[in-house]
């Protein structure tokens, strides 16, 4: 039977660990656009809290979209000019602050691709990385339950791309986005929308009866 204790105790866990697979999402979205030069990285969370670069408020966004948890947006860098004034000579010098981004950058649609593919892609490399290591070197205490905890987060792969497409439904039912982010990617990217579907369930349910068969022989 679950204590209140235990019941609290659970349900702080899975609030963490729900944040932390969000927060390594929109990471691995803004490391890939960034990699691929899509400009100044912004990564917010609902309703409007901007928590990279800066901490606070956004100012640019009126209306937050939808049920959406957190969002990534790049700003392109165009080219800004600062004026200083000499004190000695009164003399103006001008200097550039930043270089000029190509403006097809952002329609660059293979790039798009794969920064919108690196959010459930990020989450997915770790839960495959922690299964590795879980099989490979059989780590024990705290160290075992974080890479126990990191072999699931394959889930948001599969919520990312199964409740959108077979139910019509946001990624977590009912917070999150309707857009299936990495089966758009991959379409995008010359594989057919069937084909990403049916890898993805192949693949996440192949590493849950890997996770089984780890955990059950403890």
């Amino acid at each position: 039977m679950i204590t209140f204790k235990k019941g609290f105790t659970l349900i702080c866990v899975a609030l963490i660990y729900f944040i932390i697979s969000v927060l390594i999402h929109e990471l691995g979205h803004g490391i890939a656009g960034k990699v691929l030069g899509m400009g100044q990285l912004v990564i917010a969370v609902w309703p409007g809290f901007e928590i990279f670069p800066e901490m606070g408020a956004l100012n640019n966004i009126k209306h937050w979209p939808g049920s959406a948890v957190a969002v990534v947006s790049f700003i392109p860098e165009v080219k800004s000019l600062s004026v200083d004034i000499h004190r000695e000579f009164n003399s103006y010098i001008i200097k550039p602050i930043l270089n000029i981004q190509h403006s097809s950058v952002l329609y660059d649609q293979n790039r798009v691709a794969v920064v919108l593919l690196m959010g459930s892609g990020t989450t997915y490399l770790i839960s495959l990385l922690c299964i590795i290591f879980l099989w490979l070197c059989s780590p024990v205490g705290i160290l075992r339950k974080v890479c126990v905890f990191g072999a699931f987060m394959f889930y948001d792969l599969l919520c990312y791309s199964i409740f959108p497409v077979f139910f019509d439904l946001r990624h977590l039912i009912f917070i999150g986005g309707k857009l299936p982010e990495s089966v758009i990617a991959l379409a995008q990217l010359g594989m057919p929308s069937e084909i990403s579907v049916t890898l993805v369930v192949i693949v996440c349910c192949t590493q849950t009866y890997f996770i089984k068969r780890l955990l059950s022989k403890e």
